[in-house]
């Protein structure tokens, strides 16, 4: 194999499974060469990656050694990511009757949703969370999408039971609209070994779901370590939750007018790396903590 394709193909196994520990036997044994020449491999494939702005590439020293791609998002990446959802938000077709908006297209589109997930994953990898949790159903394919670039497991609350789940607990919160009692469940098994949880959402209003699914998560004596949510409305400006990270703000929606106001969310890190910081893996995300 010659060198060109030997680059590729290490770069394509470290972009197909974020998060994974690759030793040097194992790549040297699959590629066919010398861990002299994937170290020098591995100083271009990390340059590369650093420059476009796409993530790090870890090593560790030990038996064998062993390198990782940790995906991530520039402040300028994430800068365009927002305002192209807010552009997307104000398309006046989306208004519904009773002033709602149709948002199905966006937790449908599988590119955005790569972004999205590579966001959360920068914002809150630093925190080590071991677990994202949700809720069904639009919030799945972003929790997905995170989960996917952390490398942990997705964990789904249910809005009912299912008898194929056995044992479950139950949480009761109050719904985004009307002030309704509503109810989650988890199945009992579902955090078990998981320490550290990381929230995420597709859309929040008056926050009373992210409460719901920050108190399941105490229930199992999980801790939450951080909410993450596409879109936020500006009203009510106190959230049942308030410690959380939105990409969008929805301001207002007129049915009248068919007009649709959406901004960036304050509640966005400006701290993001940019491609320098991607060069050193010592540099890291939003909050300079090294990877664990």
């Amino acid at each position: 194999m010659r060198r060109s394709q030997r680059v590729i193909a290490l770069t394509h196994r470290l972009i197909q499974e974020p998060g994974r520990w690759w030793t040097l036997d194992e790549l040297a044994e699959e590629l066919g060469a010398a861990k002299s020449s994937l170290s020098e491999d591995v100083a271009l494939v990390r340059e590369v990656l650093a420059a476009e702005g796409m993530g790090w590439v870890e090593s560790r020293v030990g038996a064998g050694g062993g390198i990782r791609f940790l995906p991530g998002m520039t402040r300028g990446e994430a800068a365009a990511l927002a305002e192209e959802l807010c552009r997307r938000l104000m398309d006046p077709k989306r208004i519904l009757p009773g002033g709602f908006l149709a948002l199905g297209d966006l937790v449908a589109d599988p590119f955005l949703l790569e972004r999205i997930g590579r966001l959360f994953a920068t914002i809150f990898r630093s925190r080590a969370p071991q677990a994202v949790l949700t809720v069904e159903a639009r919030g799945i394919p972003i929790a997905l999408m995170t989960a996917r670039a952390l490398r942990v497991p997705l964990v789904m609350a249910r809005r009912s039971a299912r008898l194929s789940e056995g044992p479950v607990l139950t949480m009761n919160y109050l719904s985004t609209t009307g002030g309704r009692v509503e109810t989650m469940t988890l199945p009992k098994n579902a955090l078990d070994g998981i320490e550290r949880v990381l929230v995420v959402d597709d859309f929040m209003r008056n926050g009373g779901s992210a409460r719901g699914l920050v108190e399941l998560a105490r229930e199992f004596e999980a801790e939450p370590v951080g909410v993450g949510v596409l879109i936020e409305t500006a009203e009510p400006a106190e959230k049942r939750w308030n410690e959380y990270v939105a990409i969008a703000r929805l301001e207002r929606v007129d049915v009248e007018t068919r007009q649709v106001q959406a901004r960036v969310s304050p509640r966005l890190p400006r701290n993001l790396p940019d491609p320098a910081d991607m060069a050193d893996p010592a540099t890291f995300f939003a909050d300079g903590t090294p990877p664990r």
